[in-house]
C-alpha cells in the first residue's frame, strides 16, 4: 500500500483498533504521519515494514529528520522494521506509556536517539536488535526474555539472569570467554543460533545447554563437532557455511535428528563413511548437502545416490 499523510489521518477514526499491521511497498515513511497513532487509545500492536532494506548504509525508507513518537498506554508490541538509518528522537515521557511492551522488533531499523528504558521494560519477552542499534539498558536487567536476536550490538555476557529464555540469536564476534559464560545460565534455551562469530569449534558452553533441540551455527570455521549428550537431543542441526570436509562421525549418536544442514561447505564430500554416518540417522527426513556452486567428485556421486537409494522416499536430500 501507499501511505501518506492523508492515508495516516484517515484511521484516526478507528478508535476501537487493536492491532495495526502496515507493509510498505512504495514511497517512503514520514514519521509525522504516525505521530496521530498516539490517539488510539486501544491500540495494542503496531507493525509497519518494508519489503527490502535500504540500499546503502546511509539510504533510508523514511524522510530524514527526528519525531517523538508517544505511544499509547497498552501498546504491547512494537515492530518498525527495514527502514534504515532514522534519527527518532523517543522523549523520556513517553516511555512510560510502554510498561507493558512485551515485544520490541527494530531489525534493519537504526533506531540512534533511544533514552534507557530497561527499568521500565520488566514485561519484555521479545527483543530483535538491528546493527548499531543500542539495546534499551543493560541485558542483565532483561530477566523476563523469552527470545533475543542480537545483530552486532554489544555484549551478550548479562543474558544469564534469562533464565527462561527459549530462543536466542547472536550474529556478531562472540569471541569473549565472558560472553560465552553467560550461556551456562539459559537453563531453558531450545534453540541457538550463531551467525558468523568467528569460531572454530563448538563452545562447551554450547554442549551443557541441557534444553537445546534446535543448533544452527551458520558461516563460523567449524570443521567438526565435540561428542557428547548434546548430540542425543539435537533435531535440527544447521552448519552451512563453514569448513567441514565429512559428515561429522560425532552424529552417529543423533537419534533424534530430523534435519541436517551442512551446504556451502566447500571441502565437503561424501565418502563411506558419511553414508554409514547418515543411514544410521534413523529419524532423518531432510538432508541438505550441496549448495549452488557445489561440485561433486565420482565417489562423492555414487555415494550420493547409495545414501539416496538406501533412505527411500523418507528422506528429502538436496545436493
Amino acid at each position: 500500500c501507499k501511505f501518506g499523510e492523508e492515508s495516516w489521518q484517515g484511521l484516526l477514526c478507528l478508535h476501537n483498533l487493536k492491532r495495526l499491521e502496515v507493509q510498505m511497498e512504495v514511497g517512503v515513511l514520514i514519521w509525522q504521519s504516525i505521530l496521530a497513532m498516539s490517539s488510539l487509545a486501544k491500540l495494542e500492536v503496531l507493525e509497519i515494514s518494508f519489503p527490502n532494506e535500504p540500499t546503502g548504509p546511509r539510504h533510508r525508507n523514511v524522510t530524514k529528520g527526528s519525531a517523538s513518537i508517544e505511544f499509547p498506554l497498552k501498546l504491547r508490541e512494537q515492530s518498525l522494521r527495514k527502514m534504515g538509518r532514522v534519527q527518532v528522537a523517543i522523549p523520556k515521557q513517553a516511555c512510560q506509556n510502554w510498561r507493558g511492551l512485551e515485544v520490541l522488533n527494530s531489525v534493519k531499523t537504526y533506531v540512534l536517539k533511544r533514552p534507557c528504558l530497561v527499568t521500565l521494560l520488566s514485561n519484555l519477552r521479545q527483543l530483535d536488535l538491528s546493527p548499531m542499534s543500542k539495546p534499551p539498558g543493560s541485558l542483565a536487567q532483561l530477566a523476563s526474555l523469552t527470545r533475543l536476536s542480537l545483530w552486532k550490538t554489544q555484549s551478550v555476557s548479562g543474558l544469564s539472569a534469562a533464565t527462561g529464555m527459549h530462543t536466542l540469536s547472536i550474529c556478531q564476534p562472540t569471541t569473549d570467554a565472558e560472553d560465552l559464560d553467560a550461556l551456562d545460565g539459559l537453563s531453558a534455551l531450545d534453540t541457538l543460533f550463531l551467525a558468523f562469530c568467528r569460531l572454530a569449534k563448538i563452545p562447551c558452553e554450547v554442549t551443557r545447554l541441557t534444553a537445546l533441540t534446535k543448533l544452527m551455527v551458520v558461516g563460523n570455521a567449524l570443521g567438526s563437532l565435540p561428542p557428547g549428550e548434546y548430540i542425543l537431543r539435537l533435531t535440527h542441526l544447521y552448519l552451512a557455511e563453514n569448513q567441514f570436509s565429512e559428515i561429522p562421525g560425532a552424529l552417529a549418536g543423533a537419534v533424534r535428528l530430523e534435519v541436517l544442514n551442512v551446504q556451502d561447505n566447500k571441502a565437503l564430500q561424501i565418502g563411506g563413511s558419511d553414508v554409514e554416518v547418515s543411514l544410521g540417522l534413523e529419524s532423518l527426513r531432510m538432508a541438505d548437502l550441496g549448495g549452488e556452486e557445489k561440485e561433486w567428485d565420482r565417489v562423492s556421486v555414487r555415494n550420493l545416490v547409495r545414501l539416496a537409494l538406501q533412505k527411500g522416499e523418507g528422506l528429502e536430500l538436496e545436493v
